[in-house]
């Protein structure tokens, strides 16, 4: 070994490297080893988080894609059913006003019926009342023309008392020519004379 130039010593070299070898192992086990192990935690860690905040805003995002569909859909539900209820209370208007309008008409042709049979029965009534006054008229009413002409005096004062009597309350006209007569029934009571000359 003498022999080699620059006092070169391979066993030396030889143990040196060996010596360096095994000094990376153990920086390599003891130290690198260790330090890439955290690096690579630390990024998966890290990676880890990233995606969990993705996720996170991915979440919120569908979430608030889904709070704005719900609302969306809520306020169309809303707006049908204010639309709906509009709609119900022009339906029930329009079927009141009809009703109503019905039930006016009913009650002004009910009012007309009513009048016109009340109107008739004015009438009917009048006219029953009419009748019966002049029936009542015609029975209480007689009519005689010179009635005691051609009698002698004395059936004639006999005949005369008897159709006085007969008159009281009621209505007759006598035409008779004699002032006598007239005297006559004025003397009975309770009956009314009212004498007309036709010769005026």
């Amino acid at each position: 070994m003498s022999g080699l130039p620059l006092n070169i010593n391979i066993q030396q070299i030889c143990l040196h490297a060996f010596n360096l070898f095994l000094l990376m192992i153990g920086l390599y086990v003891l130290l690198y080893k260790p330090i890439i192990k955290f690096m690579d935690e630390r990024k998966k860690y890290y990676e880890d988080m990233d995606n969990s905040a993705k996720k996170a805003l991915e979440d919120a995002k569908n979430a608030q894609i889904q709070s704005e569909k719900e609302l969306n859909d809520l306020k169309k539900e809303s707006d049908n059913i204010i639309q709906n209820a509009i709609k119900e209370a022009e339906e029930k208007e329009e079927a009141y006003l009809s009703q109503a309008k019905k039930d006016a008409e009913k009650i002004v042709k009910d009012a007309v019926v009513s009048a016109e049979l009340e109107r008739e029965k004015i009438i009917q009534d009048a006219n029953n009342d009419v009748k019966n006054m002049l029936n009542n008229a015609l029975n209480n009413l007689m009519i005689m023309d010179e009635p005691f002409k051609g009698l002698d005096e004395e059936n004639k004062k006999l005949v005369m008392g008897q159709v006085g009597k007969s008159l009281v309350e009621k209505t007759a006209i006598i035409v008779t020519h004699d002032k006598t007569e007239i005297d006559f029934f004025r003397s009975i009571e309770g009956l009314a004379i009212r004498e007309i000359d036709m010769k005026k």
